[in-house]
C-alpha cells in the first residue's frame, strides 16, 4: 500500500468500529474510542477492512502557531494560553523543524473510558463549521484547546509517543507496556502473544530487557497501583475493587497486597483516610 505524508498534522479519532493505520513502522488497529496524531513528517496510509466512521482533523502549521504560540490574541499578557502538556511539548518540537532536521513520530490515545467527551467536542467543532456565523474561528480554536485538554486527561486516554525510528524492540516494548497499563497490568503472556503476534516469552525477555521486570512482575506493579488508587479515591467495597480489577482468587489477592505493603487493604484505607488530602467518590 502506498504511504504518503501532509505539510499539515493530522488527527484520526475512531467514533465506531476498527481502523487500521499503516505506517512506516508497521500496521496497527486503533478502536472505537481511540486516536493517532500523526506529526507532518510520518509516512502512512489508512486502511478499511470493517465498518468504521472516522473523523480526520486537519491543522496547518499556522493553526498550530496561532494556538499554542501566538500572543497575538491574548486578553491577558503573560498569562497561559493552554496547555503546557504532551501535546504542546509534542508540537514546540516538531513545529519549527525544517529540512532534513525533522522528526518521525506521533501521539497514540488508548481509550481508558468516557470518550464521550471529546465526540461532544468534535460534534460542536462540526456545528461552527457548518453555521460559519461571525466569529466561528475562534471558536473553533478554543475548540480545539478543549479538545486537547480531554486527550491529556489520563482517566480518559493513555498517551504515548512514538518514534517510528525507534529500534524495534523498543517500540514493542512501549505498545506491550501501554497495553499493561490500559488493563491495568491483568494480561498473561498468552494473551500479549495473541495480541502482539508474538511468543509470550519473547516477549517477556523485551519486557524484562526494557523495565528490569518480567511480564508478571510489571503487571502486578500495575495493578496494585490501581488497587491503591480505588481504596483512596473510592467508597468501592473490597470485594468490588478485586473483582473490577479482575481477579476471582480473592486470597491470592489479599497475599500479593499484604506482601507489597505490610498491611490489609482495609488496614491500608484507613491509614490513607486517616492522613487525609484524598476525596474520595462512590
Amino acid at each position: 500500500m502506498r504511504l504518503h505524508r501532509h505539510a499539515h498534522y493530522e488527527v484520526v479519532f475512531v467514533l465506531e468500529g476498527e481502523f487500521v493505520q499503516h505506517l512506516e513502522n508497521g500496521e496497527f488497529r486503533y478502536r472505537a474510542g481511540d486516536v493517532v496524531f500523526l506529526n507532518r513528517n510520518v509516512r502512512h496510509s489508512e486502511g478499511y477492512e470493517s465498518d468504521c466512521v472516522l473523523v480526520f482533523v486537519n491543522l496547518s502549521p499556522q493553526l498550530v502557531e496561532d494556538l499554542f504560540f501566538s500572543t497575538a490574541h491574548q486578553l491577558r499578557p503573560g498569562a497561559p494560553q493552554c496547555s503546557r502538556g504532551p501535546i504542546f511539548q509534542f508540537l514546540q518540537e516538531n513545529s519549527r523543524e525544517t529540512g532534513t532536521d525533522f522528526r518521525r513520530e506521533y501521539l497514540d490515545f488508548f481509550a481508558m473510558g468516557g470518550q464521550g467527551q471529546a465526540a461532544a467536542v468534535l460534534d460542536a467543532m462540526a456545528q461552527e463549521l457548518t453555521v460559519a456565523s461571525t466569529g466561528y474561528g475562534f471558536r473553533i480554536q478554543g475548540l480545539l484547546l478543549e479538545l486537547f485538554a480531554v486527550l491529556e486527561d489520563p482517566g480518559r486516554y493513555s498517551l504515548e509517543r512514538i518514534r517510528v525510528d525507534a529500534r524495534s524492540e523498543e517500540f514493542l516494548y512501549t505498545r506491550v507496556a501501554r497495553y499493561l497499563e490500559a488493563h491495568h497490568g491483568r494480561a498473561t503472556r498468552e494473551e500479549l502473544g495473541q495480541v502482539f503476534h508474538y511468543n509470550g516469552d519473547y516477549l517477556n525477555r523485551v519486557v524484562k530487557k526494557f523495565s528490569g521486570l518480567t511480564i508478571s512482575q510489571l503487571g502486578q506493579r500495575l495493578y496494585l497501583a490501581e488497587a491503591k488508587r480505588l481504596l483512596r479515591e473510592t467508597d468501592w467495597g473490597i470485594s468490588e475493587i478485586i473483582s473490577r480489577l479482575g481477579f476471582v482468587n480473592r486470597t491470592y489477592f489479599y497475599r500479593v497486597f499484604q506482601e507489597d505493603t505490610g498491611m490489609t487493604p482495609k488496614e491500608y484505607r484507613a491509614r490513607e483516610r486517616r492522613a487525609g488530602g484524598f476525596a474520595h467518590h462512590t
